[in-house]
């Protein structure tokens, strides 16, 4: 049976005898028809935060300047480097029921210096876009195992948000061996005051991924 979860509640992943490999953290949202003339695009994120609680300090690669542990949708492919995360794809209108966008989280191959995993969803271009949570609505995190496909809990976002453009859903944290989830439901106004709490130097709100790289955080299209 899935568990209901309220803002602040936080839940073992693990039941009593039961060894879990492997997680899928999703995450859904519907925009009020007729909000704005745009199409509302949200993008999840995932911050991979060491014990200061910020995003390690190393730098990707092959898109310098970018925070290689920060993860989102106009990010290059996933980096080789990781291979505890999987990203599901980029949803660029959240038309229809269900899922939007998860990731696929590997907690065996999660390294032992991140202790957190971050989940966000951010509006794509908010700012010029005059696009708000206020006309986001039906928002809900929810966390399932890969190999049953059973929904082990879900946190429906009630709260009300309106100029926020960028809202933390909840997060995965090391917890006695093993791994518990929060259901935090954090609202930004500025992307700027996520990223600088986190650690991340780098505007994911940047068009750059996007020119370079046809399918972003895509194992498949390296």
């Amino acid at each position: 049976m899935s568990l209901s979860l309220k803002k602040g509640h936080k839940v073992s992943l693990f039941k009593e005898g039961e060894t879990l490999h492997e997680v899928v953290v999703a995450c859904g949202w519907d925009a009020n028809d007729g909000s704005s003339p745009h199409e509302y695009d949200l993008d999840m994120a995932t911050a991979c935060l060491g014990p200061d609680g910020k995003i390690p300090n190393i730098d990707d690669p092959l898109d310098p300047g970018y925070r290689l542990w920060f993860l989102h949708a106009n990010h290059r492919f996933l980096p080789a480097e990781i291979r505890c995360l999987n990203f599901g794809g980029d949803n660029r209108t959240g038309h229809g029921d269900g899922d939007d966008e998860y990731f696929e989280v590997i907690l065996d191959m999660v390294p032992a210096e991140i202790t957190r995993l971050l989940f966000a969803v951010v509006i794509w271009k908010a700012m010029e876009r005059l696009q708000q949570f206020g006309d986001i609505r039906n928002a809900y995190i929810r966390i399932y195992n890969k190999r049953t496909g059973e929904e082990m809990m879900r946190y429906n976002l009630t709260e009300s948000f309106e100029n926020e453009t960028l809202v933390a859903f909840g997060e995965l944290y090391r917890h006695a061996g093993g791994w518990k989830f929060n259901a935090l439901g954090e609202g930004y106004v500025d992307p700027k005051v996520f990223r600088a709490k986190y650690g991340i130097v780098y505007p994911f709100e940047t068009e750059y991924a996007r020119r370079h790289y046809p399918n972003p955080l895509n194992r498949n299209h390296r």
